[in-house]
């Protein structure tokens, strides 16, 4: 594939920008932010380079390198020549659960994790290039909650947490099988004020302290440990307030995140919050919100902002929903905005952002809900857009991008919203996608995949969107269904 149709540069001064030895203070924030403003183009990759689909969910990179976009049309495999495209094939029980693929994950173990809509989660078997899949069943209450797989997240201690529209879900064995594998779940009580706060789970984040954040549609949560209780946890609630202006102010809580500073931020559909700590480090249940007004060109542009991500020099990146991107300065309390122009191939592919991810040589990937993916290139000075091409095979198979992630062999690993999971290997420049084949119980549950996380075996877990939880086999490219 020739990108040089599609790339566009910038001038030293973004280069300069994002040097992590030059001081936030070295040039004013002013000067940044209009210099970022003004100087940085997009490349676009179509859906005729490959892709599979243009709204593209989630983004990941695996241990080679290789990034994965989910889609809603299958999982995206693009090693930076060439697109695979793993769909759902009924005749294949090791192809991909559903297309619509929700989220992403790589784990700690190398383990690709494909998260789907209505079709559970997906585990991706490299060896066998099929994936295994977790579902929820009504016969077993070890199974997973439901198969609507909102997010995949795995702790320090290899620990693999899945939210979904009915709770949180633990598995503490993330290489057993659908048949061995126990799932602890957490539901809503409406009895119960120590219980979740909303059986929709949206996001989740350990801090380094090792407590559990937990975003849903119904307010932020935090669990504790609690030995009194049956389930040996209980949860504190976080929820708006109309007559204090310090709480959260949205119960839908999109992201939730964490700073090399410790910080703890915070995305909803009102706006960007910060968890005000008291002196001993504990939450005080206030919160310092940065909401939209739409005269405030240095302000957020979208009240809805759905990921957050903090880059290598400190700077908060901020997908919003209609918005576009939002690049946050903290030192000067500043936003910047991208957004897309129909009359500028240059600019931003699509203003509504579901998933940002920095890979491990700083190229900033990110994932749009019908523009495919966009990445930023730092160090060369080059955006590159990545989207589903109809008459190409070797491309990201789905335009609506849920989650990324990056494996340890730097393959990306993207879940979509339909398209299943999408594997990306940069370097040959070559996309796989696996996806549902209802014939094939050894393929992706379900192809809307929301979340992909890798645990510390090397094994990926999926969240989908309505067929539970994956286990997928990199190796195998097998899925086990949960």
């Amino acid at each position: 594939m020739n990108n040089d149709r599609y790339i566009f540069r910038f001038s030293k001064v973004f280069l300069l920008l994002f040097a992590l030895y030059i001081p936030a203070h070295s040039v004013r924030i002013e000067d940044r932010l209009s210099r970022l403003k003004n100087e940085t183009r997009f490349n676009q990759i179509f859906l005729r380079d490959g892709l599979s689909q243009s709204i593209v969910q989630c983004i990941a990179q695996d241990k080679n390198g290789v990034m994965w976009f989910g889609t809603e049309d299958g999982l995206n495999k693009y090693d930076g020549y060439n697109f695979t495209v793993f769909r759902s094939d009924s005749e294949d029980p090791e192809s991909l659960s559903y297309n619509n693929i929700i989220s992403l994950l790589n784990d700690s173990r190398g383990v690709m994790w494909v998260g789907t809509f209505q079709s559970g989660l997906n585990r991706f078997d490299q060896e066998n290039q099929g994936f295994v899949v977790y579902r929820h069943s009504p016969e077993n209450p070890n199974s997973l909650s439901d198969d609507n797989i909102n997010i995949i997240y795995e702790d320090k201690h290899g620990t693999i947490w899945v939210g979904t529209n009915r709770g949180i879900n633990r598995l503490d064995e993330p290489e057993a099988g659908p048949g061995d594998a126990r799932f602890s779940s957490f539901v809503h009580d409406p009895q119960d004020t120590f219980s979740l706060s909303h059986d929709i789970v949206r996001s989740i984040l350990e801090d380094r302290a090792g407590r559990l954040w937990i975003g849903t549609d119904d307010g932020l949560n935090l669990m504790v440990e609690d030995s009194s209780r049956q389930q040996g946890v209980r949860f504190i609630r976080f929820q708006p307030r109309s007559s204090d202006r310090t709480s959260l102010p949205h119960p839908i809580v999109r992201s939730i995140y964490q700073t090399k500073n410790e910080e703890i931020w915070i995305g909803t559909d009102n706006g960007l919050s910060r968890v005000i700590d008291k002196s001993d480090g504990t939450p005080s249940g206030h919160f310092y919100n940065y909401q939209y007004q739409p005269n405030n060109t240095a302000g957020l542009s979208s009240a809805e902002v759905y990921v957050i991500l903090e880059d290598q020099t400190g700077l908060l990146w901020i997908g919003t929903n209609g918005g576009g991107l939002n690049v946050f300065d903290r030192n000067g309390e500043k936003f910047i905005s991208f957004r897309n122009d129909p009359e500028d191939p240059s600019t931003l592919s699509y203003d509504q952002i579901r998933a940002i991810y920095e890979d491990s040589s700083g190229l900033i990937w990110i994932g749009t809900y019908g523009g495919g993916i966009d990445k930023v290139d730092r160090r060369k000075k080059l955006f590159y857009h990545y989207q589903n091409d109809p008459q190409n095979t070797n491309s990201l198979n789905q335009n609506i991008v849920w989650s990324i992630l990056e494996d340890p062999d730097n393959i990306l690993w993207i879940g979509t919203n339909g398209g299943g999971l999408n594997k990306f290997d940069r370097d040959k420049n070559r996309w796989w996608h696996f996806l549902n084949n209802p014939s094939d119980s050894h393929s992706l549950s379900h192809n809307i995949v929301r979340v992909i996380t890798r645990d510390k075996k090397g094994q990926y877990w999926l969240g989908t969107h309505g067929g539970g939880v994956n286990l997928f086999d990199p190796r195998k490219e097998t899925f086990l269904r949960i």
